[in-house]
């Protein structure tokens, strides 16, 4: 996990004034992939972010897409899969509040292009959507 001091000194300050601005994206990138891994803490986290902010730079909607999409794809257990848990894992994600927004399309969207293999419950849901 990249340090989780920073990290949580980053979120706050991006919860306080509810939005991702460019320099604070990049500051989160940096943190993020500074182990050069997305665990399952930092994923939440960029979740929470996008979740509880609006209007933001579209480098954060980017590293939103690409760092949820490296810690499932990533994985040394299933590389380029999505196996059953992160299924699981990324409905409760993606439809927690009963609605899936643009951001959440592209992560799927992008997934389902890199991805060699998804779960049907997953593939059944983005199916669901149109895409």
């Amino acid at each position: 996990m990249a340090n989780k001091k920073l990290l949580e000194k980053a979120a706050t300050a991006i919860l306080k004034d509810g939005r991702v601005d460019e320099s604070e994206a990049i500051e989160l990138r940096e943190l993020l992939y500074s182990d050069k891994i997305i665990d399952r803490d930092e994923c939440d986290l960029l979740f929470r972010l996008a979740a509880e902010t609006t209007g933001n730079h579209e480098k954060f909607d980017n590293l939103f897409i690409q760092g949820v999409s490296d810690h499932v794809l990533k994985d040394p257990s299933s590389p380029g899969k999505i196996n059953k848990a992160q299924a699981k894992y990324l409905i409760a994600k993606i439809w927690a509040d009963g609605k899936v927004d643009d951001l959440e399309k592209a992560l799927l969207n992008n997934i389902k292009k890199q991805a060699t293999e998804i779960h049907p419950t997953l593939a059944e849901k983005i199916a669901e959507l149109g895409n």
